[in-house]
């Protein structure tokens, strides 16, 4: 047993990254969930410490942010990440659950799935052997549509078909919804059969998955070198290759001769397809197996045209008008359409929309400033009466609600108590028209002692209302003339 002095503390537990008995890896988001799960707090409060958050992200946005596709790709927030979880953990070669093994020959666009998918298959296996659940990055790949091992389509889990939620949040972690807490997405009903060449394909990426991590540096410029190479005996060379992956030749021709070129990863794997090899001998230039002649032509997926009725957009338009809940992001989701063709089918009912929905957006900004006001000017007079110290850990207090550094009348009550208080609001941002009130109300405690005082309605840019302090009132009463 090793001793604490021959062991590295490190702020968060060493947990490994997970892989399936065919080798492919738990994605880095599957595994910030699993660190978060294990430390019993959630992953965006775990983010927020700062221990995994690199760069400016101390609030972890980007740990969330489509399910966590930030983390998961090839670019250097990704890296970042892998980086500073690996110091915070003690565990090395954590990129391995992210595509970054990858970025030096597939490229990054429609690298990564919109949403979250899942095998059901593979979740409910891992439940009934007690096994803990976890997320692979083979399912988050935009190319892959199926499991390899039990042949069934991704299911999504971002959405539930029960009706009910769960009457508190579930843990957030691989195998329980979000929504009803159900484990192993019982919830969700059977997923249907994946055809012979989505299986083919998801086959291919794990296979490349799983030996990404132990590529050497230069493997991307071996590959193109030797690929160039054998296309020179290939029947039809490139141009061959090129169609019967049905990509440009252009775009292969780039790729080959540029060291910085890059192709879509769907793209390699019909390459792959035409060739008849797989994807360990693509990716380290071993095309000794690999077929002289076209093996299979891939057709050039076709994006279905739809026929635009003008008409209907009109009428829509029209109606729009007439309903004021209703927006140009709103008719643009419920019809489908662009918002260039809603304002070329007709540019002044467009025109009117927009700029009541910027009118009305205005008015709700405005009187969510003025209740920040009023909330924060009162918390500043209660703290001043009891003598307590203006802050937001004395505010929390007194009031039921805590208040953050983030809402509105927080910074609004900072700014108040504030002595520089042109500085604080400033920084927070604060609408011209709010600075001149908040002016007045720092004038207002100014002239307290003095024997005047401004109402709150005043403050917030009603007409003024003094109170007069009769002595006062004497003192700059003007002297009668004499006659």
């Amino acid at each position: 047993m090793l001793s604490l002095e021959s062991r590295k503390i490190t702020p968060l537990y060493g947990l490994a990254l997970r892989r399936t008995e065919a080798g492919d890896p738990e994605s880095i988001y599957s595994y910030v969930l699993r660190l978060a799960f294990e430390h019993r707090v959630i992953p965006l409060a775990l983010a927020r410490t700062g221990l995994i958050a690199p760069q400016n992200n101390l609030r972890g946005e980007l740990f969330m942010c489509r399910d966590g596709a930030a983390l998961l790709g090839g670019s250097d927030f990704a890296m970042a990440t892998c980086q500073s979880l690996s110091e915070a953990t003690g565990v090395k070669d954590l990129h391995g659950g992210t595509l970054l093994p990858l970025r030096s020959i597939a490229a990054s666009q429609q690298l990564l799935s919109r949403v979250d998918r899942v095998c059901l298959s593979c979740i409910r296996e891992d439940v009934c052997a007690n096994r803990k659940t976890f997320g692979r990055l083979l399912w988050r790949l935009h190319c892959v549509s199926c499991c390899p091992v039990h042949r069934e389509q991704l299911v999504e889990v971002s959405t539930c078909p029960v009706a009910e939620p769960a009457p508190g949040k579930p843990v957030q972690i691989y195998g329980v919804c979000q929504r009803c807490a159900s484990v192993g997405y019982e919830c969700r009903p059977p997923a249907e059969s994946a055809s012979a060449e989505d299986v083919d394909t998801s086959a291919f990426c794990r296979d490349l998955l799983a030996v990404a991590a132990d590529l050497p540096p230069d493997y991307a410029a071996t590959a193109k070198r030797s690929l160039k190479e054998f296309s020179r005996n290939f029947v039809g060379g490139c141009a061959a290759i090129a169609t019967g992956a049905a990509i440009n030749k252009s775009l292969l021709s780039r790729f080959l001769n540029e060291p910085q070129a890059r192709l879509q990863l769907s793209s390699l794997v019909n390459v792959a397809k035409v060739l008849n090899i797989g994807a360990v001998d693509l990716v380290r230039g071993n095309f000794a197996q690999a077929s002289t002649a076209p093996s299979l032509h891939v057709d050039r997926e076709k994006c279905p045209k739809r026929k635009i009725d003008h008409a209907e957009l009109r009428a829509a338009l029209s109606h729009a008008l007439s309903d004021d809940s209703l927006t140009i992001a709103k008719l643009s989701k419920s019809l489908d359409v662009d918002r260039k063709l809603l304002r070329l089918a007709n540019p002044d009912a467009y025109a009117l929309i927009v700029q009541r929905n910027l009118e009305r957006l205005d008015v709700t900004r405005e009187e969510d400033w003025n209740s920040a006001l009023r909330r924060a000017a009162a918390m500043l007079r209660r703290l001043r009466e009891m003598g307590l110290k203006p802050n937001l850990r004395n505010a929390s207090v007194l009031d039921s609600e805590t208040w953050q550094p983030s809402n509105q009348h927080s910074k609004l009550l900072l700014a108040l108590a504030s002595p520089a208080h042109k500085g604080v609001a400033t920084y927070w941002g604060f609408p011209a028209r709010l600075f001149a009130r908040i002016r007045h109300l720092v004038q207002h405690d100014a002239l307290r002692t003095d024997g005047q005082e401004l109402t709150i309605r005043h403050i917030l840019g009603g007409p003024p209302r003094w109170r007069h302090n009769t002595r006062r009132n004497e003192e700059e009463a003007p002297a009668p003339q004499s006659a």
